[in-house]
């Protein structure tokens, strides 16, 4: 019995089933994903009740700060796979999404880098965007620049580099609102010079 013991090793979380995680489930309530589903600046995907419910209560969590109202959220805009493909899917626990990019094909899952075009909503694989932008600029109705390109569920470097870039936006817009408030308020105190 010690002898089993001594090569007893704790069980590492599952990566894949972390990674599918993220493209199944809610970051903030961690219920399976469904319609409507919205996605921040980040690429981090949510229930779109989720998001509103943490924002009426005001209880946002540090990792989503750059989230202030519902305008900082996309909502996404999925194409369904086919009924017939749908069904065929390898998902034995029945958590995965059956969503496919609409130029490609390629599944929602995880296994391909996809692509939220803001501010339409439209979820492209990176595949579409490299190999057919006619078609990806077709379907947004109109071209598409990389900086409206949110990439859904990047890894954690970028994610990081994403959110604080989002901070600093908001920092800086903040800065510009008061400042205009400030100018706005010294120009209505100066007297109104009268005609001679």
């Amino acid at each position: 019995m010690l002898k089993m013991r001594a090569g007893y090793k704790p069980q590492k979380a599952d990566r894949k089933a972390l990674e599918r995680a993220r493209w199944t489930r809610c970051a903030l309530g961690g219920e399976r994903l469904a319609v409507p589903i919205v996605c921040d600046g980040v690429g981090t995907l949510y229930n779109k009740t989720a998001v509103l419910e943490a924002l009426v209560k005001k209880n946002v969590p540090n990792s989503m700060k750059h989230v202030r109202n519902i305008k900082d959220v996309t909502e996404l805009k999925l194409t369904p796979k086919p009924k017939d493909t749908a069904e065929k899917t390898d998902d034995p626990d029945g958590t995965g999404l059956d969503f496919q990019c609409p130029v490609t094909g390629l599944d929602f899952n995880g296994m391909y880098k996809f692509y939220a075009v803001s501010p339409s909503g439209h979820v492209v694989s990176e595949k579409a965007t490299k190999e057919f932008p006619d078609a990806v600029s077709d379907l947004v109705g109109g071209d598409v620049r990389r900086n409206e390109m949110i990439p859904i569920n990047p890894p954690e470097e970028e994610a990081a580099e994403r959110r604080l870039t989002l901070l600093e936006k908001q920092a800086m817009r903040d800065a510009t609102k008061k400042m205009k408030k400030k100018r706005k308020r010294t120009d209505e105190s100066k007297p109104i010079p009268t005609g001679a």
